[in-house]
């Protein structure tokens, strides 16, 4: 039975038991709560190098984790000038927990799981297949009398291969870019999506929050003389011109609002993953199948769909009976209250009947760590100061615009 990650995370709202809450039709919460959902792309690639401490080789592109393809990479090259042939593109779905751009998703989207250790596996097969291949050729060159220039680069090669094939040293390191899209949006090409960068990545919980990277204070930074980021600062080489390694800085010196006024930023006060027998019913608002589904004449539309909680399993996690496919992963389950319930996360192949969520409570460990909260942290603008976030329920108090 294979199982795949689909993404979902779970989380209810604790309300007073003299308040009645308002019950919302399926419909209606579609047409509340959707517009929070953004569809998340994950274009990448994995780069390898092996190493030893007086040789390095050159480092290898992963162009197909699956099948396990290799191209070889001989300089330093930046995102944008690997082929597009050497990367995979992933699909997801996240939604805003902050008016600042702050987006909850699973760790698997934002940082897909490959064996390292098969990976390298097969980076060494393929290393011999091309030592084999060169020793052939070398060996018809010298039996053709051909050229001691070819035969001395087959020499090169070969010895170069040996070499790689006995480093046992090896590193794995993601490239990537993310990307998202509101609800609602007219995609025509990867250039109508908003970059976004990572804040933080926890695989044990299977969580990842990232953000929205748009607001651009290049300009101001260098009117008030503000301190770039820079991979050589430290080397006293000063400031850099790389604006898009620069984006991070800004976004978080700022803290400005960039989401659109009309988007829905889900509610994290008095959460809780503890549901009684009446709020069974959940409501899940995704992407499954990513664009598959979505594209529609009047822009991407994520799908609501529906089921019961079908077990709750143990303290990370919860089991309900709402169909989902690849491209869920990061969906918000809700209930009929609109609160909050779980972030889809995985499933089995063979059964779209029963997928699984992380319970509220571990999203909730990782909102309260200082760096995540710092990226939601909003400048009230006539006094232009912050805002203190240093509990879940001052976050709330920070979105005030």
């Amino acid at each position: 039975m294979k199982v795949f990650f689909s993404g979902l995370l779970l989380l209810v709202i604790v309300t007073s038991c003299n308040s009645k809450k308002t019950s919302y039709t399926q419909e209606q919460l579609y047409e509340k709560f959707a517009s929070g959902v953004v569809l998340i792309q994950n274009t990448y690639y994995y780069k390898i190098i092996l190493s030893d401490e007086n040789f390095y080789s050159s480092s290898y592109i992963i162009s197909d984790a699956d099948n396990l393809n290799f191209e070889e990479d001989y300089k330093d090259t930046n995102f944008d000038e690997i082929s597009n042939d050497a990367k995979s593109i992933t699909f997801g779905t996240g939604f805003l927990i902050s008016q600042r751009g702050t987006i909850v998703t699973n760790s698997h989207v934002i940082n897909p799981h490959i064996d390292k250790k098969e990976i390298y596996l097969s980076l060494i097969t393929h290393l011999q297949n091309e030592l084999d291949d060169a020793n052939r050729n070398l060996n018809i060159l010298e039996n053709s009398n051909s050229d001691s220039k070819f035969i001395n680069i087959y020499k090169e090669r070969i010895n170069y291969l040996e070499k790689e094939i006995c480093l046992k040293k090896y590193e794995i390191k993601l490239y990537s870019k993310i990307k998202v899209a509101y609800n609602g949006s007219r995609i025509t090409s990867s250039k109508d999506l908003i970059n976004c960068f990572v804040i933080k990545d926890v695989p044990d919980y299977d969580l990842g929050i990232i953000q929205l990277s748009t607001y651009d204070c290049w300009n101001e930074a260098t009117n008030n003389n503000w301190i770039r980021k820079s991979k050589n600062i430290n080397q006293g080489q000063g400031w850099t011109d790389d604006k898009e390694a620069y984006e991070e800085y800004c976004s978080i010196i700022k803290g400005n609002n960039i989401v659109p006024n009309d988007k829905h930023i889900f509610d994290l006060q008095g959460i809780s993953s503890e549901s009684n027998n009446e709020e069974n019913k959940l409501y899940m608002i995704g992407f499954n199948e990513g664009l598959g589904l979505a594209i529609t004449n009047e822009g991407i539309k994520a799908q609501i769909t529906q089921g019961n909680i079908s077990q709750k399993t143990d303290s990370l996690q919860i089991m309900y009976s709402i169909p989902a496919l690849h491209g869920s992963s990061g969906s918000p389950v809700i209930n009929q209250y609109g609160e909050l319930i779980a972030i889809n996360f995985a499933g089995l192949d063979d059964t779209q009947g029963f997928n699984y969520g992380i319970r509220v409570e571990r999203l909730k460990e990782i909102l309260n760590d200082k760096s995540v909260k710092e990226f939601m942290k909003i400048y009230k603008k006539k006094q232009n100061a912050k805002v203190n976030a240093d509990s879940l329920d001052m976050i709330e108090e920070a979105t005030v615009k």
